[in-house]
């Protein structure tokens, strides 16, 4: 169908096309005024506290050690996930969306990380405010794994804390406003051209007499 023919198609049918167009104005200036809002996000390792001094250690050693620590970082995650930890967080003023999951879950039975990694996220209404969040968020882990280690008979060279590997910092989740309006656009030119062809094709049934 040539853009002629496009026009014509279009010209029949003026009230759906403006009906159209004005969903998707409107639809627009939603996007346009709607709050996207933030979110920070962070790598996390545990490692021994005194990783740096400690000499080196066997293959063996190392197997027990980062099994043992990520088995740790499994019940952190499934802690923090759950209605206790939810409670824990609100209390501690992370109101926005939180999220914790083990980054390679299969490192259990196979350790292939020299770090045993997780990763958190927090969202917020403005960059302040989730950093704050994150930072509370980050707060409650510590004091979990300090909990965890003080009920349990750890030596003072196996305690192990919590290191930040990288932190994205509050990182708007709007998207590209120009993508998101042509897309918007094609949509609504697939829209036109679907209710026009729509209503072609009814007002020809209508106009074919009915033969006895």
């Amino acid at each position: 169908m040539s853009v002629r023919q496009l026009a014509a198609l279009a010209g029949r049918h003026v009230f759906a096309v403006c009906l159209i167009l004005l969903v998707t104005a409107g639809i627009a200036v939603d996007f346009k005024y709607t709050q996207a809002g933030y979110e920070e996000t962070a790598t996390v390792a545990l490692e021994q506290e005194d990783f740096v001094s400690v000499k080196p250690i066997s293959t063996d050693e190392n197997f027990l050690i980062n099994s043992s620590l990520i088995t740790t970082c499994q019940l952190l995650v499934m802690r923090l996930s759950g209605s206790q930890g939810e409670i824990q967080l609100r209390q501690a003023g992370v109101i926005g969306n939180f999220g914790i999951s083990v980054i390679n879950s299969s490192n259990a039975d196979y350790p292939t990380y020299l770090l045993p990694n997780f990763s958190v996220s927090v969202s917020g209404a403005s960059p302040d405010a989730t950093h704050h969040q994150f930072s509370e968020a980050m707060q409650v882990i510590a004091v979990d794994i300090a909990k965890f280690q003080a009920g349990s008979e750890f030596s003072t060279k196996n305690r192990f804390v919590a290191y930040t590997l990288s932190d994205s910092g509050p990182i708007s989740q709007r998207g590209s406003l120009a993508r998101t309006y042509a897309a918007l656009m094609f949509l609504a030119l697939v829209a036109i051209f679907l209710t026009c062809r729509y209503l072609d094709r009814r007002s020809s049934s209508a106009a074919v007499p009915a033969t006895s």
